[in-house]
C-alpha cells in the first residue's frame, strides 16, 4: 500500500487494484471569508492513516467489522487536528505539558456513509505564575460515498 499527494488529494492504492482518494478541506473559524480551503503538506502519518481507512473501506462489504471502521475513521480525524496543532504552535521549552486531545463521535444518520468527529487537542504552560493553554480544535467530517474529509470550523488558539 502507498499514499501520494496529487492536487491536495490522498491518492492511496489498497491491496488490489482498486484506487481510492480523499480529498482534504478546511474552514477556518476565525477567517470564515477564506471560504473552504486545500489541507497541504500532509505529514507521513495522517498520509498512513488515510492510506489504512481506504484499504479497509475497499474490502467487500461486511469483511471489516464496523468498529475497526470507525476506530480506522477516529484515528484519521485525531491525526489531522494534530498535524494541524504541530504546524500552528510555536512554543517551544520543556515547561509546555501535553494537556489531552478527544475526537468524539457525532451521531450520523447513516454511518456507513457518513462520520463525524468533535475534535480537539491542547498543551498547557504552568511556570511561575504563568498560565497559558494553546488549542485546536474542530469538526471533522468522512463522506465515505464522495471521498472526501472536511474540517468545519478549525480554530487555533494560544491564550495567556
Amino acid at each position: 500500500m502507498f499514499a501520494t499527494i496529487n492536487n491536495y488529494q490522498i491518492v492511496a492504492e489498497p491491496m488490489g487494484n482498486k484506487m481510492s482518494s480523499y480529498s482534504l478541506t478546511y474552514t477556518n473559524r476565525f477567517y470564515k471569508s477564506q471560504g473552504v480551503q486545500p489541507i497541504e503538506n500532509l505529514s507521513p502519518a495522517l498520509l498512513d492513516k488515510i492510506a489504512h481507512l481506504t484499504a479497509l473501506r475497499a474490502q467487500p462489504q461486511g469483511s471489516v467489522a464496523s468498529e475497526e471502521l470507525a476506530k480506522a475513521s477516529h484515528d484519521v480525524a485525531y491525526e489531522l487536528i494534530d498535524m494541524l496543532f504541530r504546524r500552528d504552535f510555536s512554543g517551544d521549552g520543556k515547561h509546555w505539558s501535553f494537556d489531552g486531545h478527544h475526537a468524539t463521535a457525532v451521531a450520523s444518520k447513516n454511518p456507513e456513509i457518513e462520520e463525524t468527529y468533535e475534535v480537539s487537542e491542547s498543551y498547557c504552560w504552568d511556570w511561575k505564575d504563568i498560565y497559558s493553554i494553546a488549542e485546536s480544535k474542530g469538526v471533522v467530517t468522512f463522506n465515505h460515498e464522495k471521498k472526501t474529509i472536511f474540517l468545519k470550523d478549525y480554530g487555533f488558539y494560544c491564550s495567556g
